[in-house]
């Protein structure tokens, strides 16, 4: 399976998100969860970050937003998955680049960590980001492919 992938066109910082096994068991599984990695000079960090069963919108169709918008929008879109572990803040320039602003936490109930870094990318790329979102999110939820029996 792949990776949905945010290089930033400018500075070499890359946010990359793995879809993974939810780390809850049963009933919590009902829901995507995705292993975010943000690198950056000198620096890496990765956190399970299971998306928000409550949340209004899943990952897929907060992208499918982004690209629906994508000549620009007022204001910050904001999303992020279940007890904070990703938070994503995202602003349109107006003209060609969207600022992702991403908030990782990881180490356990309380973070003992706590990494923020800048993505900057072309509108255009939220539109594959969420066909392949919607698909990978469905091969990694529990009874699909070599699960499913």
């Amino acid at each position: 399976m792949g990776s949905l992938v945010l290089p930033s066109r400018y500075d070499g910082v890359i946010l990359e998100l793995t879809p993974v096994k939810h780390p809850f068991d049963g009933d919590f599984a009902v829901v995507p969860a995705w292993e975010a990695k943000l690198t950056a000079a000198g620096i890496e960090a990765s956190a399970v970050c299971p998306e928000s069963e409550s949340a209004d919108q899943t990952l897929a169709e907060f992208f499918d937003e982004l690209y629906d918008n994508i000549r620009g929008w007022e204001d910050v879109r904001h999303w992020e998955s279940h007890m904070g572990k990703m938070k994503l803040d995202v602003r349109h320039d107006g003209i060609n680049t969207v600022h992702v602003a991403v908030a990782l936490e990881g180490g356990g109930v309380t973070p003992r960590w706590h990494l923020v870094g800048d993505v900057f990318v072309d509108p255009g790329l939220f539109g594959p980001l969420a066909s392949k979102a919607r698909i990978f999110a469905a091969e990694s939820m529990p009874g699909a492919g070599a699960d499913a029996g």
